[in-house]
Formats: structure tokens, C-alpha cells, sequence
């Protein structure tokens, strides 16, 4: 069984040598720019296979995957980002198990995925073990336009066990400044795809703010992965926020909504 993989980036050259090195093993590469850094992309991939998709700033990036299903000729494909490591023992197992999976139809398969912040494991905040639909027949792909919502496939499916040895390696962030980056840029597309819905108003931001902290460290017990843990949730807790509260600019204080969202006269 050949393997292909497929990682859609947006001018994160930097990421791409490291990526790419790690997946030598791979029958074939398959890289989607979704920027304008086309040029740049095409000399930091050596002999992958670039394809460019632009797609606007604010916009979910899944369906950009499927401009390089389009060009894979492997049996299988296993899509990484560029934020993301594929261990040995998982490549092992994938390569053992493709076989077997094809013969019984299998449409494709759940990887686990272990979640490091700041360079740590987290192992409860994170909801380990994460799973994603990443390893699926090319032709079986089943694409949301929607931000964060996973992979699909219109068939059978199997489930690998949670084992953080033989899991997807997701670097969250390695410093704080980076994962403010990417709140500033996903909140933008989840406020333009319209949220989770309701009316947006800064109390009903900073609700979901304080409900996805508290869910993340007490449901989740994000406490047990430490200070790593805390600051994680926190910071997730303000992604939350920030979704909402630019929703509130957007539809009630400005874009010639209400009224009732201006700062009131002294």
C-alpha cells in the first residue's frame, strides 16, 4: 500500500523544511499553499508537490485539502499540519495496517493526537486523546467548510488506540506570542463563519469565555497538567472571548446594527 500525505500551510516556510524531513518515509508529498507565498513554498519543499489554493484571510483552510486529492495516486493519505510530528511507531503501525484496512473496505482510520503547550504533554486539558481523522482513503474524503470541524469519510471507519507513543504529535504553540497569533486570526474566521450562535453581546463573550475555561480545567481537569495546564485553558477561555466579542462589533455595536452597543454619553 502506498502512502501519501497532504499539509496545507499559509507561508509557514519556516515549519515546512522541519515537516517534510520528518516524512521522508512517504511515497508521495503533497503541499497546499493557501497564500501568496507560493514562490518561497516551492523552494522550501525539494521534491514535494506544491499546489496553490489561495484562499482570503478569515476563511476556513479544510476544504483546501482537496486540491491535492485531486493529484494522489497512493492508496492512502495521511494529512499532517505543519504544527504536527508523525512518530515512528504510528508510521509503523500505519504502513502494517493499510493493507488489512483496504481489503476490508475500510474508508478511513481515527489517529490519536497528543497536544504539547509550551513544549509540554498535556494529557487532560487538552481533551487527550484528541482524536482526528487523518489517515482515509483519498476518494472517501468528506470536507467542512467550517473552522475546526474534523475530517470525514463516507464509509467504514476504525479507531487506534490511545497510546501517546504511537500518536499524532500537535506542537499547540512553543511560546505565547505565537498562540496569540493564531487566536487573533482563527477568532476572525469562526466570527465571520457566525459563531457558535445566539445573540452577540460582551456579556454573552465573556460567558463563553468563563465556560470554556471552566469546562477545559475543572470537566476536563486541566489542574493535573500543571501551569502548562492553567495557561492553556485560560488562553483557550479567551479565544472564546474574543469570538464572541467580535461578533458583538460586528453585528450589534457596528456594521449599522443597534444602538444599544455604543458607549453611552457623559
Amino acid at each position: 500500500m502506498r502512502i501519501a500525505t497532504v499539509t496545507v500551510m499559509r507561508g509557514e516556510v519556516g515549519q515546512l523544511r522541519r515537516l517534510l524531513a520528518s516524512l521522508e518515509w512517504a511515497d508521495e508529498r503533497h503541499v497546499v499553499e493557501t497564500g501568496p507565498e507560493v514562490e518561497a513554498t516551492v523552494d522550501a519543499a525539494g521534491d514535494a508537490v506544491v499546489h496553490h489554493a489561495p484562499r482570503p484571510l478569515g476563511t476556513g483552510f479544510d476544504d483546501a485539502r482537496a486540491v491535492a486529492l485531486t493529484a494522489v495516486e497512493a492508496q492512502w493519505v495521511l494529512v499532517v499540519d505543519t504544527d504536527e510530528e508523525i512518530p515512528e511507531p504510528l508510521v509503523d503501525r500505519l504502513r502494517t495496517e493499510a493493507e488489512s484496512w483496504h481489503r476490508e473496505g475500510v474508508a478511513g482510520v481515527w489517529l490519536p493526537r497528543l497536544n504539547h503547550v509550551l513544549g509540554t504533554p498535556l494529557l487532560h486539558s487538552s481533551t487527550w486523546p484528541d482524536y482526528q481523522m487523518r489517515f482515509l482513503r483519498p476518494e472517501a474524503a468528506v470536507f467542512s467548510p467550517v473552522l475546526h470541524e474534523p475530517l470525514g469519510v463516507g464509509g467504514p471507519a476504525r479507531w487506534l488506540p490511545a497510546d501517546p507513543r504511537c500518536a499524532i504529535q500537535h506542537h499547540n504553540f512553543r511560546s505565547t506570542t505565537q498562540f496569540v497569533e493564531k487566536l487573533n486570526l482563527y477568532s476572525t474566521i469562526e466570527a465571520g463563519q457566525g459563531g457558535r450562535g445566539g445573540r452577540p453581546t460582551v456579556r454573552a463573550a465573556v460567558r463563553a469565555g468563563v465556560r470554556e475555561f471552566l469546562a477545559r480545567y475543572v470537566k476536563m481537569r486541566g489542574f493535573r497538567d500543571g501551569p502548562e495546564g492553567l495557561h492553556y485553558c485560560i488562553l483557550h477561555g479567551m479565544y472564546r472571548y474574543l469570538i464572541g466579542s467580535k461578533l458583538w462589533e460586528q453585528r450589534g455595536r457596528g456594521g449599522g446594527g443597534s444602538s444599544r452597543g455604543h458607549p453611552r454619553r457623559r
